[in-house]
């Protein structure tokens, strides 16, 4: 908050029978510190509000050391009435993202997983405000905003009355999406509970594995833009990661997976090479064709046909095995744009970012001097 483009989360409580908004604790809510503080992964803290309606508000606040957040809200009913209410979660974010990319083969915006389907929206395609849908939840969801390198998301606990929607107040100019658990009806005496959690850190994807496989996130993973290619850029991923743990060089890595990438694909190549040269050996007789036939191009047709079968020669077994590496050099090209692990990566020398254009250039005597290349290209970081 405080900048010209704030980008928060917020947690309170919906008011519903008996209650009026300033009832229920909401983004200016004056909350007192009853306990802990400041806020670390050994020290959570605890807030609390009270209102003039007999209800006592807690939050608890934890994190762990890779920015996970566990916010616990809970209500006391210490009046003589029963009231409604229920838990929310929100992210907002004013305005575009001041460093949006906008490249086709990386997606910011919106994304949201919910009962296994995942669903990316950019933010051209956000509903407006007036017309968006409420989604409800059956099993599990999160939902959030990703960029480059960075995600935050929230994962609310589930039960029946969750929803999750996704929306722009296009007045304001606000992205927003909610989590919104299911409505409880709190009696005198009776206490709630709700739990969300909000991830805000790195796509690092050792963490969001993590978060997946041992923390029950269903397809947390899948919150790293894989594209369309999903089934190639994963184990590509998987495989440079291992390499780069090896070798301890993420330059190094690259090399070493491209070249395994090579020898995996080399009978491909060969099979392509062998018939382009058996095609550069037929040149002589198909010209010979051509001089015979003339003008009568189904002569030649059927002579040239013939002669592919008779020296056993498939034209198209030149380019097949071509096509079929496009979708695995463009995955791994798709893996090292958007791994998180090449940011601020040296390699050798003067390359002491990866996810940088290369600063070398005759300015610089390509490294030897200080100082990088003039550019327009902005940097990815």
């Amino acid at each position: 908050m405080g900048s010209e483009q704030p980008y928060y989360a917020l947690f309170g409580w919906a008011p519903g029978a008996g209650l009026t908004p300033d009832q229920v604790p909401g983004a200016n809510t004056l909350w007192q510190v009853e306990s802990g503080g400041p806020l670390t992964p050994e020290n959570p803290i605890v807030l609390s509000w009270q209102n003039d309606a007999g209800l006592t508000f807690r939050r608890e606040m934890r994190i762990d050391d890779k920015q996970m957040f566990t916010v616990t809200q809970s209500v006391t009913n210490t009046g003589d009435e029963t009231r409604a209410l229920a838990p929310y979660g929100i992210l907002a974010r004013h305005g575009l993202p001041a460093n949006l990319k906008k490249f086709f083969i990386l997606h910011e915006g919106g994304i949201r997983m919910v009962d296994g389907e995942l669903a990316e929206i950019d933010y051209d395609d956000f509903d407006p405000a007036s017309a968006h849908k409420t989604i409800p939840v059956k099993d599990a969801a999160w939902t959030g905003f990703t960029d480059h390198y960075w995600m935050t998301t929230l994962i609310p606990g589930i039960g029946e009355g969750t929803s999750i929607s996704t929306f722009q107040d296009t007045r304001r100019d606000i992205y927003q999406t909610t989590a919104k658990q299911p409505t409880v009806a709190l009696a005198p005496g009776a206490s709630a509970t709700a739990s969300t959690r909000l991830f805000a850190g790195a796509k690092e994807w050792q963490t969001i594995r993590a978060y997946q496989n041992e923390d029950g996130i269903p397809k947390f993973l899948d919150s790293i833009d894989w594209g369309w290619f999903f089934f190639l850029t994963k184990p590509i991923f998987a495989v440079l990661h291992t390499l780069n743990k090896t070798i301890g060089n993420m330059g190094w890595a690259i090399i070493a997976l491209t070249f395994c990438i090579k020898a995996l694909l080399f009978p491909l190549a060969y099979k392509s090479y062998v018939s382009m040269a058996k095609m550069k050996e037929l040149q002589p007789q198909m010209e010979q064709l051509k001089e015979n036939a003339g003008d009568d191009r189904q002569k030649l047709q059927k002579e040239i046909m013939a002669l592919y079968k008779k020296e056993k020669v498939n034209p198209a077994s030149g380019c097949l095995p071509i096509l079929l590496q496009i979708p695995i050099f463009f995955s791994l090209y798709k893996v090292i744009f958007v791994t998180l692990e090449l940011r601020h990566a040296p390699w050798i020398g003067w390359i002491r970012d990866l996810s940088a254009p290369d600063p070398s250039s005759l300015y610089n005597l390509w490294g030897l001097l200080p100082g990088a290349r003039p550019s327009r290209v902005p940097s990815w970081r």
